[in-house]
């Protein structure tokens, strides 16, 4: 199933055009508020360490230990390391990674849970690399072409590799320009039909893709990627 309409998204992740991570525009209005919640449960009295910390558990941390500025934000556990006391997190609205200590991963709460996760994996579809795998001066034109701008998305399949791990597979456009065409015109990818069933990443497809407003995405436990395996390997997290 494709679905024929466009989105707002923009780009939080930056990997290569098979690996990035998204936000739907809607993101801007919903986080703020939350980020208040979490900045007011952290820094008062009733926050509680997450006991036990263990891969696969919902948390509430900084990002690698940075509290200077007081932000705090939703995450999965992907790995704890007893000997140092740390955790791996994947911070499940951004798609970002960073380690951190387990004093400072604190057990959200539940109304914390309710909003869905704001950021998801996904792979540009409509393009392939030259070669087995994507070139770097490749990665770095994609870059230039996504990187803060407001983009259009168009969702073309969820797919799920053999290791479990799912990435959505979309469109991207800045204005009325294809991403994809752009990475061909300019050298850098073959382009390949777009809905012929098959994932440019080599990945099944499952039946349904999520939908626009991303409502289906919960914060249950598991996660998604930003260092490429962390959290794409725990993607019950960010369920579509």
């Amino acid at each position: 199933m494709i679905l024929d309409v466009y989105i707002p998204a923009t780009t939080t992740v930056i990997l290569k055009p098979s690996s990035f991570w998204c936000q739907l525009a809607s993101s801007t209005t919903s986080l703020p508020a939350l980020a208040d919640l979490l900045q007011d449960y952290c820094t008062g009295c009733n926050s509680e360490l997450l006991q036990p910390p263990r891969p696969g558990a919902a948390c509430v941390a900084p990002f690698e230990d940075k509290q200077e500025d007081n932000s705090w934000y939703r995450g999965v556990i992907t790995s704890v390391d007893d000997a140092e006391q740390t955790a791996d997190v994947c911070y499940v609205d951004y798609g970002s990674a960073g380690k951190v200590s387990l004093q400072h991963v604190l057990k959200p709460q539940a109304d914390f849970c309710q909003l869905p996760a704001q950021a998801f994996h996904c792979s540009l579809t409509g393009v392939v690399p030259l070669s087995d795998h994507w070139e770097s001066d490749a990665c770095r034109r994609f870059e230039e072409l996504v990187c803060e701008k407001q983009l259009q998305a168009r969702i073309v399949q969820v797919t799920e590799s053999s290791q479990g791990r799912r990435s959505v597979e979309v469109c991207l456009r800045d204005a009325d320009i294809s991403i994809a065409q752009q990475l061909v015109d300019g050298g850098h990818g073959k382009s390949i039909h777009i809905g012929s069933g098959e994932s440019a990443t080599g990945g099944k497809q499952l039946h349904q893709p999520p939908h626009a407003s991303a409502e289906t995405v919960c914060l249950t436990g598991g996660g998604g990627d930003a260092s490429e395996d962390a959290c794409v390997e725990n993607q019950h997290l960010c369920e579509i």
